[in-house]
C-alpha cells in the first residue's frame, strides 16, 4: 500500500496505531504547495493547572478519571501549564495542588492507597504534533512542558 502524507509527525502516530508493525519508507519528492492556516488540530481538550505549587497525589487520583495525565506526584506546576489530556473536547481548568483534608486525625480509619496510571511523556517531535495553535512548548534541559499561550511570562 502506498500513501502520500503531508503531515508532520505521522511516523510516531502510525507506529503507535500499528503497535510498531508498520513499515515506513520516506522519499523526498520536492516542495509542495504552501499550506496556509492550521495544519491540523487535536480533537481532545486539555487539563490546565489553575495555580502555582506542587502536584499532590490526592487530587491527581481524581483528575486521572477526567483524562490522561502528564505529571507525577510532587512535580512543580504553574498557572496555565497543561497537565493532561481531557477525555472530552473542552479545556478544563483544574486544581492539582489540593491536599487531603486533615480533620479528625484521631480516628483510626486506614488511608486509601492511590493507584496512579502511567503518565504521558512526550519527545519534542511528539509535542510539536500534539499542541494546538493556542498552546506553547517549554523546553528545558530536564523537561518538556506544555502550556497555554495566553499565560506567556
Amino acid at each position: 500500500m502506498r500513501c502520500l502524507w503531508h503531515a508532520y509527525g505521522i511516523r510516531h502516530t502510525l507506529l503507535s496505531l500499528t503497535e510498531g508493525s508498520a513499515s515506513i519508507h520516506k522519499e523526498d519528492v520536492g516542495y509542495g504547495k504552501k499550506i496556509v492556516g492550521d495544519i491540523g488540530c487535536r480533537r481532545e481538550g486539555v487539563l490546565v493547572s489553575n495555580g502555582i505549587g506542587k502536584a499532590l497525589i490526592y487530587s491527581l487520583s481524581s483528575l486521572q478519571e477526567r483524562g490522561r495525565l502528564m505529571i507525577n506526584h510532587g512535580d512543580q506546576v504553574y498557572q496555565g501549564q497543561i497537565i493532561g489530556a481531557a477525555s472530552n473536547d473542552n479545556d478544563l481548568w483544574v486544581n492539582c495542588r489540593q491536599g487531603k483534608n486533615l480533620v479528625r486525625m484521631w480516628r483510626t480509619v486506614a488511608d486509601k492507597n492511590y493507584a496512579m496510571k502511567a503518565i504521558m511523556n512526550f519527545s519534542l517531535e511528539q509535542a510539536l504534533t500534539w499542541i494546538n495553535s493556542d498552546e506553547l512548548i517549554e523546553v528545558t534541559p530536564k523537561a518538556i512542558r506544555l502550556r497555554k499561550a495566553m499565560y506567556s511570562y
